[in-house]
């Protein structure tokens, strides 16, 4: 609150219904993101693509990039799901059978264009305790060899037309083994930060902040922070039988959350972790019987599909288009309550809406039945519409419930898992969006960064501004000047911000970016 009122001033306070809080206990005029860029930021980890992960509908898997343990038509393979279906892997380096960097370049020119999503350099890699011994290259052992093979692996794969314009992801290492993240500072030979954060019983937003700030700490002091990757994630369903397990009926009510938790943290992709069954973490159980989580996950993907795969220019049609913010307020909402607000091409809303608290006590292994929240959900401009709510079932199916908005308003029952709601308001009769702010700069200390731009224009009145760090949506303000203090900052890393415009009736402007270093310490 106090620092709306900062933003706001004295004589602009009856914005404060208009102005989105940082916070997801009340929200007011929040941006839209498409349906597809949700679904292709879900990942998952497969071997190779199949009936099974077409059923899914997930675009994105991680496998190992070709190697002695591959079929020889591996390539081939995974060349033909992509042209068919549009689904790409992200290619780990297997640390175990890494060559020379060279040499595994030639191996990434064997898969056609387009089918590679990223490269991964190699898993764990001060991992004592792994199968397979600690990687060695020029004469060092773990993080230390790892950051110099990744260093020419990335200098290689970028002189090489053909290749340069793959994205390389950061290697793995074990955060409680040796200084963690510190044995690889200074590290910069990669396009995308990457760090796997596995739950336990806990819920999906468990330490994920404290993942994103050791993954963003690699790059050591005077560099910016770059995109972030989750390749690998998920949940264990061994129940009793593990210290870190939960049960199928968890694992079907966190995985979902997990897509949704990640995403507005602004993940590039979560992968999670897998396919088929492997120390039970699978989807897909040991007989081959699909558990609830796979029917989940395939449910809300099919609610939010909108663009189709046209494999005759090898993209996805209806992807490209500029979403509407929605003026919305929810009362009653507590901190544990988040939302997601996407949209089709159609006009059609989607608000994914959950209620992220523990639905399984370890200690006694047993599942915690929380009582659904009640929420009330109103829309700024009073209208009636019908409103189709699907609320997640035991067996992984999603049933619907048929309902009103009366004036504007609709009252929920928020459950400890994603539930949908989907809706499409009329089309507002004003349809241009804002101008883009201009000269976007920024001042920094040690830890925060003060945002600045010259003001938009807009045919109606501009009603105030939007702001990403990171990929991530942390707030907006009435006025052109914004403050970042977020607990994900540290001094010395830079942070790429961008700004959008949004004006009342839900046009939002395109994105004004710029990098912002902050001060180191000392």
């Amino acid at each position: 609150m106090t620092d709306l009122l900062r933003h706001c001033g004295a004589k602009n306070l009856w914005l404060l219904t208009a102005v989105l809080f940082s916070s997801p206990a009340l929200r007011a005029q929040q941006p839209a993101f498409t349906t597809d860029d949700f679904i292709d930021r879900m990942g998952i980890h497969a071997a190779r693509p199949d009936a099974a992960l077409l059923e899914l509908g997930i675009r994105h898997y991680r496998t190992v990039l070709k190697n002695d343990a591959t079929s020889e038509d591996q390539p081939a393979v995974l060349g033909q799901f992509y042209n068919r279906y549009g689904i790409r892997p992200t290619l780990l380096l297997d640390w175990a059978k890494t060559g020379p960097p060279a040499e595994m370049v030639r191996l990434v020119e064997q898969y056609h264009p387009g089918v590679i999503a990223a490269i991964e350099g190699p898993e764990d890699v001060n991992n004592p305790y792994g199968q397979a011994p600690l990687l060695k290259y020029k004469g060092k052992t773990g993080v230390a060899g790892a950051c110099d093979y990744l260093t020419d692996y990335y200098a290689a794969l970028k002189a090489e037309p053909a290749t340069r314009g793959i994205p390389v992801a950061c290697f793995t290492m074990l955060d409680f083994v040796g200084n963690g993240e510190r044995d690889a500072y200074g590290l910069n030979s990669f396009d995308y930060e990457n760090w796997q954060t596995f739950q336990g019983a806990k819920i999906p937003e468990w330490r994920l902040e404290a993942s994103m700030v050791k993954a963003d700490s690699i790059v050591g002091v005077g560099h910016v922070t770059k995109p972030l990757i989750a390749s690998a994630c998920g949940y264990n369903v061994a129940g009793r039988a593990d210290r870190r397990a939960v049960d199928i009926r968890s694992q079907t009510r966190y995985i979902p959350m997990l897509y949704a938790e990640y995403f507005r943290h602004g993940l590039v992709r979560s992968y999670v972790f897998k396919l088929y069954n492997e120390e039970q973490y699978g989807w897909i159980g040991p007989e081959g019987v699909k558990r609830p989580v796979f029917y989940a996950v395939k449910t809300l993907i099919r609610l939010l599909k909108d663009a189709t795969w046209n494999p005759w220019i090898h993209d996805w049609d209806n992807k490209d288009f500029s979403p509407r913010a929605l003026n919305f307020t929810l009362v009653g909402a507590p901190e544990t309550v988040h939302t997601i607000l996407l949209q089709k091409h159609t006009g059609q809303y989607t608000l994914l809406i959950w209620n992220e608290v523990s639905n399984y006590d370890k200690p006694h292994d047993k599942d915690i039945i929380n009582a659904p929240v009640p929420v009330t959900l109103k829309l700024m401009a009073p209208v009636n519409l019908p409103v189709a709510m699907y609320s997640l079932n035991e067996n992984g199916t999603y049933a619907l419930n048929v309902s009103k908005f009366a004036s504007g308003v609709l009252d929920l029952k928020v459950p400890d898992s994603v539930m949908v709601l989907q809706f499409t308001p009329a089309a507002p009769k004003d349809t241009t969006p804002p101008t883009p702010p201009g000269v976007l700069s920024a001042t920094t200390t040690n830890k925060s960064v003060t945002l600045s731009w010259t003001p938009s224009k807009d045919s109606v009145g501009v009603a105030g501004y939007f702001i990403f760090r990171n990929g991530e949506y942390i707030g907006s303000t009435p006025t052109a000047t914004f403050t970042d203090a977020g607990n994900r900052l540290r001094p010395g890393l830079g942070y790429t911000y961008a700004v959008r415009a949004f004006d009342a009736a839900g046009n939002m402007s395109v994105r004004a970016t710029a990098t912002a270093l902050l001060k180191a310490e000392g």
